[in-house]
């Protein structure tokens, strides 16, 4: 679905932010505007979480998006130790059900 430029599809608001191992991690609350619809795949489209890591040794950042409906938590662009990726599902998943 193509929309008009302005038009917004999406609403992100930050819910939190978390320390861990002294680096900050922000948590996103992501709304489609068009939620309880089929998506591609017949996937129900739902509100769903992202956390935004701090940047790396060199430089890069990533985002880590929490699935509520498979119950797992995965990086789209780099490797996260287990531990890390552990805290940050377990908060993840409290903060999406507080929300919903």
């Amino acid at each position: 679905m193509f929309t008009k430029k302005g038009d917004k599809a999406m609403t992100k608001e930050l819910i939190a932010t978390r320390k861990y191992n002294g680096e900050a991690y922000s948590f996103y609350m992501n709304k489609p505007e068009y939620q309880g619809e089929k998506g591609c795949c017949g996937i129900e489209i739902v509100p769903y979480i992202t956390v935004e890591t701090p940047e790396n040794c060199f430089g890069y950042s990533d985002t880590v998006i929490y699935d509520n409906i498979k119950d797992i938590a995965y990086t789209l662009n780099r490797y996260l130790q287990p531990w890390i990726l552990k805290k940050i599902k377990a908060t993840a998943k409290k903060l999406y059900t507080e929300a919903i």
